[in-house]
């Protein structure tokens, strides 16, 4: 629950691209005009100054997408005017703008990082040309490599960028290459997902055409992630994401915290004041006024919190309290629980000192279906 001088985050949602990746469900456009961009710019803006009577303090906002670089320099610097007006920024302020390597401009970069914007992040996903054409990505490695040098040249000190494994005829060797030109450009933070066939993709329709990595070949994907990030300094403080000492995502650590954000724009989730909401995935009916676009409004039980408290928890290198997962549902956890969690530390999945629960590397790989056992 918020309470009046919590500082909160602000999610700010761009659903445009250039091309829409063959295995993307997030909501996104392409073949969007100018028109239809501008306009959805200045309803954002209206949303975003819509919070602005209730002197909030913002310590984190992070513009998503989408593409957020297809908008042009003016409409980015309009979005950014509109959080200025309508919150109090943070001293300590992280401000994350995602990027598509096509898209990276030294002008257009820095002038961001002068107007605050002082993280990216970006969508390299592989260093491999064939698999960037199979991923339906408009860059290249190149590209890719190039965004980074770049963004440095722009004055950007925290760098994240996003790597993918599973992708279709990926190889070790392959793998290792990306893994290898990712190292050498020494980004703050890597974020890093296997690929995952989302029901209503292009991918899930033709996943039985794909020569496709076995569970071996996957795990071993992600054993030499982890081993060749951990040699390079890099903690892997939640279950996709790894960060040089001080780099972690402040605004993403929100949503596994339970602290507040307020989302803006099409398909926009909040939880602020103690209530879940969202906008809904459509830019008519958010262009037909953002007060219109609210989809859902809950506001979570005890039971639900704690239930949130244990999945978002067990996400990351900290885990969970036991005694703090008792106390929020109200109920000591199972003694065949308890069990489950002792095997699973001598199986080497977990750590369990009494109370403070957390999955090891090899447990996060699995832990959806540990959490499935056990919750």
């Amino acid at each position: 629950m918020m309470t009046n001088n919590q500082p909160i985050g602000l999610y700010i949602h761009i659903p445009f691209c250039l091309k829409k990746c063959a295995y993307c469900d997030f909501y996104s456009l392409c073949h969007t005009t100018k028109q239809q961009k501008q306009a959805y710019v200045d309803e954002l803006c209206r949303e975003i100054a819509s919070y602005a009577s209730k002197s909030l303090v913002a310590d984190t906002v992070y513009i998503g997408g989408g593409t957020p670089t297809t908008l042009s320099k003016e409409q980015l610097f309009q979005i950014i005017y509109a959080v200025k007006g309508a919150f109090a920024l943070s001293d300590d302020l992280e401000f994350t703008l995602e990027m598509n390597p096509a898209t990276a401009s030294f002008e257009t970069l820095r002038a961001l990082r002068e107007a605050g914007v002082n993280r990216l992040s970006i969508g390299i996903q592989s260093l491999c040309d064939d698999e960037l054409s199979i991923l339906g990505r408009v860059h290249s490695a190149n590209d890719a490599l190039q965004s980074v040098r770049i963004a440095r040249e722009a004055g950007f000190e925290n760098v994240s960028v996003d790597v993918m494994y599973g992708i279709p005829n990926q190889t070790q060797t392959s793998f290792e290459k990306t893994i290898n030109g990712i190292l050498a450009l020494k980004p703050e933070h890597i974020s890093a997902y296997s690929l995952i066939f989302e029901e209503g993709t292009p991918f899930f329709e033709q996943k039985d055409s794909f020569r496709l990595a076995n569970e071996d070949e996957e795990f071993a994907f992600y054993q030499t992630l982890c081993d060749r990030l951990k040699e390079s300094g890099y903690c892997h403080y939640e279950i996709s994401n790894f960060a040089k000492e001080g780099k972690h995502s402040r605004h993403n650590q929100r949503y596994w915290l339970l602290s507040p954000y307020i989302g803006c724009g099409a398909a926009a989730h909040s939880f602020f004041g103690g209530i879940r909401y969202q906008n809904a995935s459509d830019i008519s009916k958010y262009l037909s006024g953002f007060q219109n676009s609210r989809e859902t409004e809950e506001i979570p039980t005890k039971s639900d919190l704690a239930y949130e408290y244990a999945i978002l928890g067990l996400r990351t290198k900290e885990g969970i309290l036991l005694s703090e997962y008792e106390k929020q549902s109200e109920q000591p956890l199972a003694p065949q629980k308890i069990e489950f969690v002792k095997r699973l530390c001598e199986q080497g999945y977990a750590t369990f000192d009494g109370d403070r629960f957390a999955f090891t590397d090899r447990g996060f790989y699995v832990s959806s279906h540990i959490l499935t056992e056990l919750f």
